[in-house]
């Protein structure tokens, strides 16, 4: 289904769908073409030059991906500590003055 944003007007009744993944592709080849250039003109041949943009814009995604990654682990632990919180008012209250039950053969 096409809404407002994924939508782009070319006539006065036509729409077109537009994948948003797509436009996330073609300015990721953007990026990396781009760098392959920047490399390329500072001596580096085209084969190596596409290389080592891709192992560049590949490690930008992996240290998103661990941020992510991190953010999921801290929210998980907070939504876990939360709950033992609440659940920490249904225990049974200590007396400290009570004298305690040694059970012995």
């Amino acid at each position: 289904m096409a809404t407002g944003e994924d939508t782009v007007q070319s006539g006065p009744s036509s729409e077109v769908y537009v994948n948003p993944w797509l436009i996330a592709v073609v300015v990721s080849l953007a990026a990396i073409n781009g760098v392959a250039q920047q490399l390329m003109h500072s001596g580096m041949n085209s084969s190596d030059a596409q290389r080592h943009a891709l192992a560049r814009f590949y490690s930008g995604v992996q240290a998103q991906s661990t941020t992510l990654a991190y953010i999921d682990t801290y929210f998980v632990i907070s939504v876990a500590a939360g709950i033992m919180f609440l659940l920490s008012f249904t225990l049974r209250g200590n007396n400290p003055r009570a004298t305690p039950k040694v059970s012995a053969h």
